[in-house]
């Protein structure tokens, strides 16, 4: 199995389960919005970036209206899909001394900075930044969530590091 979906031989991409037909969807990538105005994304045809699935994840919306309107990210299970790779804008917060990650390793004095956001323990929204490092993990379908919610781990600190408050990020208010 090739994590690119650059699969080989006849059966590749044709049977009906196949997800390369969301190759062709278009990526929306928003850094800019915010809860109050996730209603105004596109649906239907659309990819959304790291940034855009970790709102849409902490938003309101159930799960099958997540799968429903954005087939391409999120399966059946209110989670994202496991073969989805980062995409775009990454999903990261600002993480203080002391805060404890989803191992129970507390940020220690030097470490705090930026933190990749993580789906229930499971899935990393890094983005293009964490992929074109090499960060990138694809998770097996079957994996069970760890946690509720989002999470980060110490081992997954942001590439791009910016300065808490800078107008560059990404990330404010998610």
């Amino acid at each position: 199995y090739d994590p690119r979906r650059n699969n080989v031989g006849p059966l590749a991409g044709k049977f009906s389960g196949s997800f390369r037909i969301y190759d062709a969807y278009t990526l929306v990538a928003n850094p800019t919005m915010t809860m109050a105005n996730l209603a105004n994304l596109p649906v239907s045809g659309v990819h959304v970036d790291d940034f855009l699935a970790g709102k849409l994840l902490m938003s309101n919306y159930f799960a099958k209206i997540l799968h429903q309107s954005w087939p391409a990210e999120f399966d059946h299970n209110d989670m994202i899909r496991a073969t989805r790779m980062p995409l775009g804008h990454a999903a990261k917060r600002w993480r203080q001394v002391g805060e404890s990650d989803i191992d129970g390793n507390a940020i220690q004095q030097g470490q705090e900075g930026w933190y990749y956001d993580w789906w229930r323990g499971l899935h990393c929204l890094m983005g293009k930044e964490g992929y074109d490092a090499g960060l990138c993990l694809v998770r097996p379908s079957w994996d069970k969530f760890r946690c509720v919610g989002m999470t980060f781990k110490i081992g997954y600190k942001a590439v791009v590091q910016l300065p808490t408050g800078d107008r560059n990020d990404p990330t404010p208010g998610l």
